[in-house]
């Protein structure tokens, strides 16, 4: 076991005044006390201190709470006072060190002249892009003329747009919009950070307390410049078959001292046709971190690509034209046979047959046609479709049919958007 041994309370600091000090009434004041090893003089750890307060209007002092010594033997309570006080810190008995005696200090209370210092990183920022506001706040500090930060306090940042003129002339007050707020560190010392967005007088302020005088710093006009926008864009071809998609592939950048990116924004590929008046959207995407964006189309008909963007808060819109583009139609190929070429009245022929569809990337199954069948009476007469059959997969159709007279049957492609007309060789058919 160990025996108990002495501790020492060191003399207690006021926001860092030895002895008396001086603060702000109700700004918070760090009231700091150390405890050390009477033996060695090494500090230590985990001693609770006890604080109490004495006020100059008053008889009896009050308990303000407790702090607990850190590694570096220091203990400290935030307060803050009124009036005049005396403060008193005392360490408590542990089970290895016995209770210090107590020490007290004199506290002054008054109101504080502060003064408020500010400068701006930039005063003519880019629109969106940070900007910030250093300084610090001071206030007296005994009568040598020096001074000391005052912390804890906020400090306000505003941008007063100029006044808004109508059309007869009659000017309208702005109200200042405040665009950040920040606290002063213990030192006196601050750092806000904005996203430049509004034109006008930029000021710092410290609202006036009960403690503290008012400070306003004006650090002049700020001018905020808006970055044009360049939108770039490039196509996989100029020319293509019906159905068929183009890429394309571009970037989004906005035009600050040097270019950046811009994310996630809107990019959309319209085409306006050979000899039309309005356009048409065929698709859009949002651009990557790195400003691209890609994205492929299909245009319905030739014309004039040309992608859009719609634009942000301080991000202006932006087209840029992706050139002319030639929409080619398919040319089909249709073979037709019939299960029978004479009939009885009222009795049914399957027709079937092939439909292939060719244009500049080759040869394929015109997948989905839809083929009609189409039966030329015997001596003349109006032709008559007698069924509509949708080509398979894998280019093929088959269809039953029942017709009423005698003539030849064809199968036959018209006015099929994207498709040049096409007709096959005609079958016999005698009904009877």
């Amino acid at each position: 076991l160990f025996a108990p041994t002495s501790g020492t309370t060191t003399p207690m600091t006021v926001d860092g005044q030895g002895g008396s000090a001086d603060v702000c009434i109700a700004n918070a004041a760090s009231v700091v006390a150390g405890v050390v090893d009477a033996a060695t003089g090494a500090p230590v750890k985990g001693i609770a201190v006890t604080y109490t307060r004495l006020d100059s209007n008053r008889t009896m002092p009050s308990s303000v709470g407790s702090a607990t010594t850190g590694v570096t033997g220091t203990a400290t309570k935030s307060l803050g006072t009124t009036v005049a006080s005396t403060y008193t810190v005392q360490a408590r008995n542990t089970g290895l060190y016995l209770g210090t005696s107590a020490l007290s200090t004199t506290v002054s209370a008054a109101k504080c002249t502060t003064t408020l210092q500010a400068s701006a990183s930039t005063t003519t920022p880019w629109y969106g892009l940070p900007l910030t506001v250093t300084g610090s706040l001071t206030r007296p500090d005994g009568d040598d003329n020096s001074t000391r930060g005052v912390n804890a306090v906020p400090v306000s940042v505003f941008v007063t747009p100029p006044p808004r003129v109508s059309s007869t002339g009659t000017s309208t007050f702005v109200r200042p919009v405040q665009v950040a707020r920040v606290i002063t560190a213990a030192d006196g010392t601050f750092h806000a950070t904005f996203k430049a967005a509004t034109a006008g007088e930029l000021t710092v302020q410290v609202a006036g307390t009960v403690g503290l005088t008012p400070s306003t710093v004006d650090l002049g006009a700020m001018t905020v410049s808006v970055p044009a926008t360049d939108l770039a864009g490039q196509t996989s071809t100029d020319e293509l078959m019906y159905g068929d998609k183009v890429t394309v592939r571009g970037s989004l950048m906005a035009m600050f001292d040097t270019q950046a990116p811009l994310v996630s924004g809107t990019v959309s590929v319209w085409l306006r046709p050979t000899g039309a008046s309005k356009s048409t959207a065929l698709g859009s995407a949002r651009t990557s971190t790195a400003g691209a964006f890609t994205l492929a189309v299909a245009p319905f008909a030739s014309g004039e690509l040309f992608a859009v963007y719609g634009g942000a808060a301080g991000r202006p819109a932006a087209t840029v034209d992706l050139g002319a583009v030639a929409v080619d139609p398919w040319t089909p190929s249709l073979t037709l046979n019939a299960s029978s070429a004479a009939i009885v009245r009222g009795s049914a022929v399957t027709y079937s047959g092939t439909a292939t569809r060719t244009g500049s990337t080759g040869t394929f199954a015109a997948r989905g046609l839809v083929v009609h069948l189409v039966l030329t009476p015997t001596g003349g007469g109006t032709p008559l479709t007698i069924g509509t059959i949708a080509v398979s997969a894998a280019g093929t159709f088959s269809g039953r049919c029942v017709p009423k007279a005698s003539g030849t049957v064809s199968a036959m492609v018209s006015n099929v958007k994207g498709y040049v007309n096409a007709i096959s060789s005609a079958v016999p058919l005698a009904v009877s």
